[in-house]
């Protein structure tokens, strides 16, 4: 007998479902003056799976190749704040940030609005208390288009072989199974950003109109090895399977990350006497990539039920974290005159993590 079997043992096995995002801290520094607060949410994800494997003989394990992947179903959303150590129309600063704007970006729209503080001096002293800072009302509110998708997917491929532990026969109620292997990992899609993009007073930002939210266009791959673990309660006769599997793979990722042709404003001053100050868009593009070893983490638990011999369904849980699989700017520096213009823009990045959770269901046969 061939060391692959005598007969046709082909596996298969297909589960779908829906998984939902973590957010993710997209917080950006422009100055130390000037930061925005802010987080993604990724929105609901659709989720799949597809196992196509070969089972060897005499309990020798089984070759798989195992596919599954997260891909965008709605419901993202960007909501930020900008705050700044600096008052409207006055040269004397507060003693913390103090938020000036908020932005809500969603499919298709986005909705800002700046509310600027002002400073009423009611001791006479040089110092900006809380209780002195009056907030007029919104004087700047802006409706504006966004993008329907992002285009968000993440997809893995695994190679891998899986062999069963302690089944010593149709008795036995618990059991086990390992799989070891290489995976290779594949994300793409956007990052929107809010951030504050001309320095100093009035404070103008990425409302929408004017100023675009930034969005920061991601690519990611990886590969490494993977390993599975899974511990099994069998009941009802075999005829149903309680299970907790964990798994894990380390990965060496290419992340690059692209905002695309965006603007920031610039200060120039025009005439001696009066000076007359404009602002005029300066272009900026934020490009950067880097290598990094990375984690990536899941685990699930199910119930299997037997329909017929060698035909399963399952119902399963699964929780997975992405580590450092999204590379963004942490901090931009911007120019603010048109002297420093010329410089262009650069900025300090970070990498994110992205946590997935969410419930499946899905049949597999044995041949």
């Amino acid at each position: 007998m061939p060391w692959w079997g005598g007969r046709f043992a082909l596996y298969l096995e297909t589960a779908v479902g829906g998984a939902g995002s973590g957010d993710v801290d997209t917080s950006l520094e422009t100055t130390v003056r000037q930061i925005t607060y802010s987080s993604f949410d990724p929105g609901d994800q659709t989720y799949g799976r597809v196992v196509v494997g070969w089972q060897l003989p005499l309990n020798r394990g089984m070759f798989q190749f195992r596919y599954s992947g997260y891909k965008e179903d709605g419901g993202w959303e960007l909501n930020g704040t900008g705050a700044a150590s600096f008052i409207a129309g006055s040269d004397t600063q507060p003693l913390s940030l103090l938020p000036w704007w908020t932005i809500r970006m969603t499919e298709g729209q986005i909705v800002a609005s700046r509310n600027s503080p002002t400073w009423n001096n009611l001791d006479g002293d040089d110092t900006i208390d809380p209780e002195e800072v009056v907030y007029a009302g919104v004087d700047q509110a802006t409706t504006a288009t966004a993008p329907s998708t992002l285009q968000q997917r993440a997809r893995t491929y695994e190679l891998m072989y899986q062999r069963e532990f302690a089944d010593k026969g149709p008795t036995d109620r618990w059991t086990g199974r390992w799989a070891t292997g290489l995976r290779h990992f594949d994300l793409e899609g956007a990052v929107p950003m809010a951030a504050w993009l001309q320095l100093g007073d009035p404070g103008l930002f990425t409302e929408g109109a004017l100023l675009r939210p930034i969005l920061m266009n991601q690519e990611t791959k990886g590969n490494g090895p993977t390993g599975m673990l899974e511990l099994q309660y069998h009941f009802l006769r075999r005829r149903a399977t309680a299970y907790a599997q964990g798994r894990a793979a380390f990965l060496l990722q290419q992340l690059s990350t692209d905002s695309g042709l965006a603007y920031t404003l610039t200060r120039y001053s025009i005439g001696a006497d009066p000076v007359t100050v404009a602002f005029y868009p300066t272009p900026m593009q934020l490009v950067h990539d880097v290598d990094k070893t990375a984690w990536q983490v899941a685990a699930e638990i199910g119930l299997r039920f037997r329909i017929l011999a060698g035909f399963d369904a399952m119902v399963e849980y699964h929780t997975e974290s992405l580590q450092d699989v999204l590379l963004i700017p942490d901090r931009i520096i911007i120019p603010s005159t048109n002297q420093e213009a010329q410089f262009g823009t650069n900025a300090i990045y970070g990498t994110k993590d992205i946590d997935h959770d969410g419930w499946s269901v899905g049949l597999s046969f044995q041949f």
